[in-house]
């Protein structure tokens, strides 16, 4: 699978990292047989969406992860792996994965190559150092550490390996935001991310070059290699042309604005209905969760004012008393149950229904 002379049978986008045109105002990604536009922005705010957990049931999907992790095995679950990350997961965000993923495999048999195995694997022990990241990727399999007997605990080590960039990355992309709003954010995250533009130049994992392109002239293609890089990448564009960032009322995350600057939803699929984006549902989404608001928010206050004239007027009613409590002890925890999805209108009112 991977040889000295560089001899791969895989996708430029796996080999080498992100491909990315940019001409000052857009960016587009080479994606397969695609080139998809981006806004500045738009690339690491689509990355950060990504539920890094379901990486771990796509590697577990893949074939020969019982096998001794050859060239030739590995080669075959990266086919299976490559193509479900291009079905399953957002083209920024699956195309990152996999190159950070790819590229721990292959510094890993280089080092095996050079007899530096042991060292490259104490290495990736101090990267992967998250226990409840570690404790996740490894659980209901063979395997409770980092290590390569087999594909399969090869690839959860190079996958553990890329979670922690991804938090990271995320992390300071968030610190970012919050430092562009003027709210508090982490000194040190913004102290790294700052230092990738001076004194850590270095780790800007960006390679450039000029393409004469038939029928467009000369265009600028960088090729981002890493995480951190993706952010860097961005940042450095985004500040100069006073892109801001909104939250989508609906999903919780990051977008760019397409036309309308008060537009309040993002394109991507609403975790509610996949088949579905969040722009062309949230406000019916919105709508029906005020509605149940509104129904629980009466409900509740109406039996919260009748225990609270009951106990005002009768003091000595123990019963009425006990029952005021347990209805203003449990009310914060079934707002956050009926918020997160995991109680019902229709539950909360029966519970209601005993008082």
């Amino acid at each position: 699978m991977i040889t000295e002379n560089n001899e791969r049978a895989y996708n430029p986008n796996v080999n080498v990292g992100l491909p990315v045109f940019y001409d000052g105002d857009v960016n587009q990604v080479m994606f397969y047989d695609q080139l998809l536009d981006y806004p500045v922005g738009g690339m690491i705010a689509e990355y950060a969406r990504l539920d890094a957990k379901e990486i771990k049931g796509i590697i577990m999907e893949c074939s020969h992860l019982d096998d001794e992790p050859t060239d030739e095995n590995l080669a075959a679950f990266m086919d299976d792996f490559q193509d479900l990350m291009q079905k399953r997961l957002a083209p920024v965000a699956g195309t990152m994965a996999l190159v950070e993923i790819f590229s721990v495999v292959e510094e890993w048999i280089k080092a095996e190559m050079t007899g530096r195995d042991d060292e490259y694997l104490e290495a990736l022990k101090q990267i992967a150092n998250y226990e409840d990241v570690i404790d996740y990727i490894f659980a209901d399999t063979a395997y409770g550490e980092l290590g390569k007997k087999t594909v399969c605990q090869m690839m959860l080590t190079a996958y553990a390996t890329f979670v922690t960039s991804f938090v990271n990355t995320v992390y300071t992309f968030d610190q970012v935001i919050k430092w562009a709003d003027q709210e508090e954010a982490d000194e040190n995250a913004m102290h790294t991310l700052a230092a990738l533009f001076t004194d850590m130049g270095s780790m800007q994992h960006i390679d450039f070059r000029i393409l004469n392109i038939d029928g467009k002239g000369f265009q600028s293609l960088y090729t981002i290699q890493t995480s951190m890089s993706l952010l860097t990448f961005e940042m450095a564009h985004w500040m100069g042309k006073g892109v801001s960032f909104v939250k989508c009322a609906n999903c919780g995350h990051y977008f760019i604005p397409e036309g309308r600057s008060d537009t309040i939803y993002c394109n991507y699929p609403t975790k509610q209905n996949p088949e579905k984006t969040c722009r062309e549902i949230g406000a019916q989404i919105r709508r029906a969760n005020k509605e149940k608001n509104d129904i629980t928010t009466r409900e509740y206050r109406k039996i919260y004012m009748r225990y609270k004239m009951l106990t005002r007027r009768h003091p000595e009613n123990r019963d009425a008393a006990k029952k005021f409590d347990i209805l203003t002890d449990n009310i914060t925890a079934w707002r956050k149950k009926l918020a997160d999805g995991t109680a019902t209108t229709d539950e909360f009112l029966a519970w209601l229904s005993e008082f």
